[in-house]
């Protein structure tokens, strides 16, 4: 028995599947990497289309992985399964990359493609897999794709707009003097950090706060260049929870700081369903999704050196022409305003 083939479990790589993806696959080919090295490379995944001609295109998604052992697991039929599997497998290898297993499953029975063995996943390693994540601090994977979804879609009852009003004093605070920005800058770094440790969402109050001051672009970018590899999956799941609260106009930071966290912790389906919750144009929602739809590797991201951080005027197209306390407009915000609503 070969090495690789002693690596690899079919079973238990079918069952990791929704755990790392956040939800039962549903016709999607993933991409799993399996050999460890200096950079991170996460999962990557792409839709099994209808149309064959798409499979190219998305193939080209993977090419990153040059010389990289790689297992492919396709959620479809098996005639689909062996035709975008074949194509991807054949993209890989041109590109360097050493694909050591091909499989197609349902979620509860595998079938290898390359040797044909079969098997079926069981319930120990469901059970065991479960338990790991767990024991990280995951949560639960959803059922199908369209609860993941939904998980990500407004939820009225816990609108924050009238919060809002009441927290919108302190980022008024924060825009009068250098000194009173790093004052805000730091009570937010305080506040994620508490979120991080514990797991617990900020009360309404200081959630409404967070949400205030990512409408202003020095505050916005505090929080950005706080996201670290470690913790980006924390900060991406505090992030979906203020969102879900978020009036629409006020929802496209969140909501791009949502998907920048599950970017940078490699999972980029999750930022896809985010950026759907942007409204509008925004600037930071657009380079997340260039990134995303390009496959490019968070690992080469680095968070500037804090000392380098700029507290100044800063001008940006995400910045708001207007602001519903006209009286006191935002901190440091400039005056480009957005493009139309789609």
């Amino acid at each position: 028995m070969s090495d690789k083939q002693l690596l690899i479990d079919n079973g238990r790589l079918v069952a990791l599947m929704p755990h790392l993806l956040g939800a039962r696959p549903e016709d999607v080919l993933v991409v799993m990497p399996l050999q460890k090295d200096d950079s991170r490379r996460p999962t990557m995944l792409c839709h099994v289309p209808d149309d064959q001609s798409v499979w190219v295109d998305e193939a080209r998604k993977f090419q990153r992985y040059d010389g990289v052992g790689v297992a492919i697991v396709a959620f479809a039929n098996h005639e689909r399964a062996e035709t975008s599997s074949s194509v991807v497998a054949q993209m890989l290898q041109n590109s360097g990359a050493h694909v050591w297993t091909r499989v197609a499953t349902d979620g509860y029975t595998w079938v290898d493609l390359d040797s044909g063995d079969v098997g079926t996943v069981s319930q120990t390693d469901r059970d065991r897999i479960a338990v790991e994540f767990i024991h990280e601090g995951q949560a639960r994977p959803y059922d199908s794709m369209a609860q993941l979804r939904a998980s990500f879609e407004p939820s009225p009852s816990k609108d924050l707009a009238a919060a809002m009003n009441d927290a919108f004093h302190h980022t008024a605070m924060a825009g009068r003097d250098r000194r009173s920005l790093i004052n805000e800058q730091r009570w937010m770094t305080h506040t994620i950090v508490n979120f991080v440790s514990t797991g617990r969402l900020p009360e309404t109050s200081d959630a409404a706060r967070l949400l205030c001051d990512v409408q202003v672009i020095p505050l916005r970018d505090h929080v950005c260049t706080e996201i670290t590899h470690e913790h980006a999956a924390a900060h991406a799941a505090l992030w979906k929870g203020i969102m879900t609260q978020s009036p629409e106009e006020a929802r496209a930071p969140a909501a791009s700081l949502t998907a920048f966290g599950l970017w940078l912790s490699g999972d980029g389906m999750q930022a896809r369903l985010a950026l759907e919750q942007v409204p509008g144009h925004y600037e930071l929602a657009n380079l997340i999704g260039l990134a995303v739809a390009a496959g490019v590797d968070p690992a080469g991201w680095l968070p500037p050196d804090p000392d380098s951080k700029v507290y100044v005027k800063r001008e940006s197209a995400d910045t708001p022409r207007t602001s519903r306390h006209r009286d006191v407009p935002p901190p440091s915000a400039g005056d480009d305003g957005p493009a139309p609503r789609r």
